[in-house]
């Protein structure tokens, strides 16, 4: 990332357990050298106009909300998933035998109404 781009943040909401992606204005690039090798991290520019020194190591970064989406729609999948098993399992528990039910093939009749028994002399 450079100095001057747009990127996207996912926070913690507070008192809440989901995320928000979060627009951040990158405004400073910092480099630190140890005897440990380089560290790279940002000073950016929150919505409030807050300044904040973020590791990108550290945090969930997006640089492109189409990367963002793409993220979010899999965590979605993954829960609506459990939802789905969910209920699954709830019907394996109080509805086993109506399933059975439903899912038993039906014999034909031997007086089905398309075929017609004639005696023939």
């Amino acid at each position: 990332m450079k100095v001057a781009d747009i990127a996207y943040i996912r926070i913690a909401v507070r008192g809440e357990s989901k995320r928000a992606l979060v627009p951040i204005k990158i405004t400073e690039r910092l480099i630190r050298e140890s005897l440990e090798g380089k560290a790279v991290s940002y000073i950016v520019r929150s919505p409030t106009g807050e300044d904040y020194e973020i590791d990108p190591d550290n945090e969930e970064l997006y640089t492109a909300l189409e990367d963002a989406k793409e993220v979010l729609v899999k965590e979605a999948m993954v829960e609506v998933e459990k939802i789905i098993q969910k209920a699954r399992a709830f019907e394996q528990r109080y509805f086993v035998k109506d399933i059975v039910q439903q899912q038993a093939p039906l014999l034909p009749s031997p007086y089905d109404e398309n075929e017609t028994n004639t005696i023939t002399s």
